[in-house]
This record gives structure tokens, sequence and C-alpha cells, in this order.
């Protein structure tokens, strides 16, 4: 069943929402332009509102001595305990099978923001 959220012009790159859709609580980001994803808005670790979380990037390095800031607006983290989960995939950052989040398949139809439950 497709919800409609918001119109795309509501989210910029880097901003989030969370809406109820039913009874579930969800957080859709802007990851760039035209480019959004929706996941469960609850951290598996305590139960966290990841809306009240921070969207970014992370920190990677390809070899030792190089650090570069990867994954812009791709990136949520638990405003309790700053884990960090892949928006994109609900994966976390530091692996672990049981810490992934729900996530929702997001489209844009016209100008609107829409979830596919």
């Amino acid at each position: 069943m497709k919800y409609t959220i918001c119109k795309k012009n509501e989210l910029l790159p880097g901003e989030k929402k969370a809406v109820s859709v039913g009874k579930k609580s969800i957080v859709v980001v802007c990851t760039g332009d035209n480019e959004y994803h929706a996941i469960k808005n609850s951290c598996p670790h305590q139960g966290a509102e990841l809306s009240e979380g921070r969207v970014g990037g992370t920190t990677v390095s390809q070899e030792v001595g190089v650090i570069q800031y990867d994954k812009i607006n791709e990136v949520i983290r638990c405003p309790w305990h700053g884990f960090e989960f892949n928006v994109k995939t609900g994966c976390p950052l530091y692996p672990s099978d049981k810490t992934r989040i729900k996530t929702y398949d997001v489209q844009v139809e016209d100008e609107n923001i829409v979830i596919n439950l």
C-alpha cells in the first residue's frame, strides 16, 4: 500500500522527517537530490527514536594514514548511544547480525515522496 509522506521540496539533502503510517513510526531521510530512504524510527539497541539522532557521514580509510569523510547524508546516529546505521541499507556501520533496522521502499511520484508498505 502506498502512503504519501510529503512534498519532495520539504526535505533537503541531510534532512529527515518522522512520520506515523498506521501503527508504524518511520523516518524518511533525503540523502541527495531526488534520493530518499525510509527506516523504522527505533534503534534496535534500546528503542531510541532515530528521528532524534543526527544525519551525516562517517570517516573511512582505504589505507593506513589516509582518512576521508564519506557517505555524506547516508548515516543516522542513535541519539542515546551513538550507534550508526546506513539509511540506504539499514545495516550498522559496525556489523552485527542483531542490529539491522527495517527499511522501506520509497519513491518520488510527481512532486511527492511516497512510501510503499
